[in-house]
């Protein structure tokens, strides 16, 4: 290329935010932002939900490959994969990206107010890989807040190629965040409320219709790519008012004891291993994952096989919702073992967000009072559904603290 040519080539790159300024009006140009954002971070999530589905079921195809049908060889097998990932993810944290441990909301949030928004897509991509390691090889968290974390990084660097002002650069971040809620729970008015109450603090925020714009052009990029169904498919049939109705209020109030002790155990858990353990850094999330693998290995053994303590665990929390799980100590270990395996997975420094956990303890917590009860009220086991339903919203409003995105998003 000539001299001639790159210095023409350099004149466009550098002309781009006037060319849209040029052409568009103010309304027009922030529209084509905001689109291209909700697909970008569509798209983004999708990518995610899908990396990490595959990566678990091949750990899980080759734990049973490698066990040869021997429940105990597998499940050993299965066991040690958190070990492996944890041990994975740490060498990335401590000589790649850093910025990628925990769950990335409050990361988000940090940079949102202290660095104006400006985020680096080096973060949204090391963010994906870890968490892909991370949650797929089996450790207890989930994928929505890295989900808001990439989404947030693609918004803000969207915002700096079309070279918007500092301002503005900080407003595409709430969009990038519900963009992702959305896109992760295929649930757009549930996102829109949690960024007004984890980010924003208030409804007044001038970027309302920028985020309505971006969580529904991503919700419909999932819905497209992955197919029109909620998180969960539910078929309770018709729950009439009655009398169980009552054990809302123990739900209730063992729901923000559960859930209080479950965020001072993280915070315990995190201080030990930060402060207290002497090892490398890069060995803590291996630790944690070891934890991980014996609780779930565990409680899958002695549950004739349910795997919800490893990783995202939603498929024995559909089995809770539908009415299915039915035998009290089973409900009993999948509550303790992931309220256990999450607070060494998180603790440790993993890779990943506290979103599904809460819901899946949430879910268990509810199912458990809904078995304890179901004889004196004798009530059917679609009841028992209802209440893990009740209790999946209870305690994630307890943990997150986001009381409206704990309802509109049941």
């Amino acid at each position: 290329m000539s001299d001639a040519n790159l210095g023409e080539t350099v004149q466009v790159r550098r002309t781009l935010p006037e060319f849209l300024r040029y052409h568009f009006t103010d309304t027009q140009r922030y529209l084509i932002i905001w689109i291209v954002t909700g697909l970008a971070c569509g798209l983004a999530a999708v990518a995610f939900h899908k990396s990490i589905d595959t990566v678990f079921h091949l750990v899980r195809a080759f734990s049973i490959w490698m066990g040869d049908g021997n429940q105990v060889w597998v499940l050993m097998i299965l066991g040690l994969a958190p070990v492996v990932g944890g041990l994975i993810t740490g060498l990335i944290l401590v000589y790649g990206e850093s910025s990628a441990a925990g769950s990335g909301i409050p990361r988000t949030k940090a940079q949102y107010y202290r660095d104006f928004g400006v985020m680096r897509l080096r973060e949204a991509f090391f963010r994906f890989v870890v968490g892909t390691i991370s949650v797929g090889f089996g450790m207890s968290l989930g994928r929505e807040g890295p989900t808001v974390h990439i989404c947030s990084a693609i918004a803000s660097k969207i915002g700096q190629v079309f070279g918007l002002a500092k301002k503005r650069v900080q407003a595409m971040v709430p969009l990038g965040m519900g963009a992702g809620i959305s896109a992760a729970f295929n649930t757009p008015m549930a996102a829109v409320f949690f960024v007004f109450e984890e980010l924003l603090g208030d409804f007044s925020s001038k970027s309302f219709f920028g985020i309505f714009v971006c969580v529904v052009i991503a919700a419909a990029v999932q819905r497209i790519l992955i197919g029109e169904h909620p998180a969960f498919d539910i078929e309770l049939g018709l729950v009439t008012t009655d009398w169980w109705m009552l054990l809302a209020v123990p739900l209730g109030l063992l729901s923000a004891l559960f859930g209080r002790a479950f965020v001072e155990a993280i915070l315990q858990s995190r201080q030990y291993f930060r402060e207290r353990l002497r090892v490398p850094a890069w060995v803590k999330p291996g630790i944690g994952g070891l934890g991980v693998g014996m609780v779930g290995g565990a409680v899958a053994f002695f549950s004739d096989g349910n795997l919800g303590v490893f990783g995202i665990g939603y498929r024995d929390l559909d089995a809770a919702l539908n009415g299915r799980m039915t035998v009290l100590v089973i409900v009993a270990m999948l509550f303790f073992g992931k309220f256990v395996a999450t607070v060494l997975a998180y603790g440790s420094g993993g890779s990943g967000a506290l979103f599904a956990p809460t819901l899946f303890i949430g879910g268990m917590l509810g199912a458990l009072v809904g078995l304890v009860a179901q004889p004196l009220f004798n009530f059917e086991n679609e009841i028992v559904g209802a209440m893990a339903l009740l209790g999946m919203g209870a305690f994630f409003a307890a943990v997150i603290r986001c009381p409206m995105t704990s309802i509109v998003i049941i």
